[in-house]
């Protein structure tokens, strides 16, 4: 995101808080950033889990075949980025174990010959990730409904956030 897109959510987040009663608005406010900071985490891991799991053949389930490293090996690198993204949303203690249970389940299950493969390629450990991001989203959004945030201005953080993960995908992509 560019400054001065920065600069316009900061003033559109305060136009939001200022029609708020004051009793209310420091609450509003933590639960903008919040709501913004779990919409970044659920666009970026999502991004992540088409390219790892909806590809046409799966790049998790290619870089698999690999003996023994081909699992572990990636699979340890995405949990310390998922462990990033968990650092930055507030998730429950359920959710954040179901993460790291489906990357230790990828991680090991995928080491069985034949059978481990067949279950990579069917899994899609990533996208059950996304969905629970996905899930602590729609709970944000519910909250913000309650504290009488208008829909527009929930689709308007939702709309920039996805500009900055459609910047992520195309530098994937080069």
């Amino acid at each position: 995101m560019t400054t001065e897109e920065n600069t316009q959510l900061k003033v559109f987040e305060q136009e939001i808080v200022d029609s708020i009663p004051m009793d209310r608005q420091d609450e509003v406010r933590d639960l903008l950033k919040e709501f913004e900071q779990a919409s970044h985490s659920q666009k970026r891991t999502a991004v992540v889990a088409k390219i790892l799991d909806w590809w046409l053949i799966p790049l998790d389930w290619l870089i698999g075949l690999l003996p023994w490293l081909g699992d572990a090996g990636p699979r340890l690198l995405l949990s310390w980025y998922y462990l990033f993204e968990i650092s930055k949303v507030k998730l429950s203690w359920r959710d954040k174990a179901k993460i790291f249970a489906y990357n230790a389940i990828d991680a090991t299950v995928p080491m069985i010959p034949i059978f481990g493969d067949i279950f990579d390629f069917f899994r899609k450990a990533d996208q059950r990730t996304a969905d629970i991001f996905e899930k602590h989203l729609q709970q944000l959004k519910k909250k913000l409904r309650q504290k009488n945030v208008d829909e527009q201005t929930i689709q308007d953080i939702t709309n920039k956030t996805w500009k900055v993960a459609a910047k992520i995908a195309a530098k994937m992509g080069r």
